[in-house]
């Protein structure tokens, strides 16, 4: 059982929040390489977070229920598939969402492929809630032990039932099944293709550094130097890194440094597809929280003073330009085919964040934060400005 309740206060309105969860854990071995793991939520809705059947024999991994699924070497979120969210409002990351889906793991030697296929949304049928599926695969391949390469694709297409090319593990990449539907079948599908590309390096013990590269509906002249799209190129990326004791100073224990910048109408619905196509689910982005036509720069320090007490200092600069609506559709005559970061008016925030954990015990811990952010260009307004400082008192247990 995990119990977390927050207090969050604003200083300058005086307005105050409390957030409790109450969350069930289960887990239980129906064999020796079957088990089943579930998570319930008492205040969250939906209340079943995760609740999946899992066999495990030898290399091979099979499940099959609703579970979070995470695909990416970031530390505050992944471009394709994030594990979590970021409320601003509780100034926290949440877990995202189970999904409700049939998984595969398979591993050889160096090499480990991965693969899901769910059903977002089963109403079938009508335009105002077409069924919604997600199918993706991932090939991991570790050349040296301190060293992951990996290319990740996921497909989300709707209007229809299961595509069994899409569903059924395969290596054969969805931007050639999609074009083999459109070119071929002469299938009128509009279906919303993402890929990326990510390299987590461990430098040695105590360096780490991590990229990761994202393409949503690729175009085959960003593979041609010095050729035009006829579409806006939809692209994402982050570099990331942790240093432990930083130039062998005493005074951090951690150092983290994360960028991550996304161009305009990523995650939208597919360019003159249905909205059904946006990359959400139940109306959250399946992959990095921080949306289009936006960028965000963090910068982390950690000290801990002995085991009981953890400190830590951040600074984000996160700005989003006037495309940051991910329902809002793309237009080649409002537009034109110029890929676009940070457009029209940027909304720009400064934020310092300063806080503290304190461990009561192994299972038992009392947070406090404080945070003051500095906001430009509020809701991209020219000349509007806003200050805004919190503090938030935290509580966690696990029995």
């Amino acid at each position: 059982m995990d119990v977390e309740v927050s207090y969050l206060h604003n200083l300058e309105t005086g307005e105050s929040e409390w957030s409790p969860e109450f969350d069930l854990l289960f887990y239980a071995a129906l064999s020796k390489n079957v088990s089943f793991y579930e998570r319930l939520a008492a205040f969250d809705w939906p209340f079943l977070k995760e609740a999946y059947i899992e066999w495990t024999p030898a290399n091979f991994r099979v499940w099959f229920g609703r579970k979070r699924i995470c695909w990416g070497p970031a530390y505050y979120g992944n471009l394709l598939i994030g594990p979590w969210y970021y409320d601003r409002e509780l100034l926290a990351f949440k877990e995202q969402e189970g999904l409700n889906a049939v998984g595969l793991q398979v591993r050889m030697g160096d090499f480990t492929a991965k693969y899901f296929t769910s059903i977002l949304q089963s109403e079938g049928g009508r335009d105002d809630k077409p069924q919604r599926n997600l199918c993706g695969h991932r090939f991991e391949w570790r050349p040296k032990s301190n060293l992951t390469l990996a290319f990740s694709e996921t497909v989300l297409y709707t209007h229809r039932g299961i595509e069994p090319l899409y569903a059924m593990p395969s290596i054969i990449s969805y931007y050639w099944i999609d074009g083999y539907f459109r070119d071929v079948l002469k299938k009128g599908v509009n279906d919303n293709l993402f890929m990326s590309f990510d390299v987590d390096w461990k430098v040695d013990e105590k360096k780490r550094v991590y990229w990761e590269f994202l393409i949503d509906d690729m175009e085959d002249e960003l593979l041609i130097p010095g050729e035009h799209t006829e579409y806006p190129q939809l692209l994402g990326t982050t570099l990331g890194g942790e240093w432990k004791n930083p130039f062998g100073s005493k005074a951090i224990d951690l150092l983290r440094l994360e960028y991550t910048a996304i161009t305009r109408w990523v995650y939208a619905p597919t360019i003159g597809g249905h909205e059904a196509t946006k990359y959400t689910y139940h109306d959250r982005i399946i992959g990095h929280w921080l949306g289009p036509d936006a960028d965000l720069l963090t910068g982390e320090v950690v000290k801990n003073f002995g085991k009981k007490l953890q400190v830590f200092l951040m600074y984000q600069r996160e700005r989003h330009g006037e495309g940051r609506d991910i329902s809002e559709p793309w237009n080649e005559e409002e537009y034109g085919t110029e890929t676009q970061f940070l457009s029209g008016t940027v909304e720009t925030s400064h934020r310092i964040r300063a806080g503290m954990e304190y461990f009561i015990s192994k299972k038992t811990s009392g947070s406090f934060i404080y945070e003051h952010e500095n906001i430009i260009n509020e809701d991209n307004q020219v000349g509007k400005e806003k200050n805004i400082d919190r503090i938030k008192l935290g509580l966690k247990a696990r029995f």
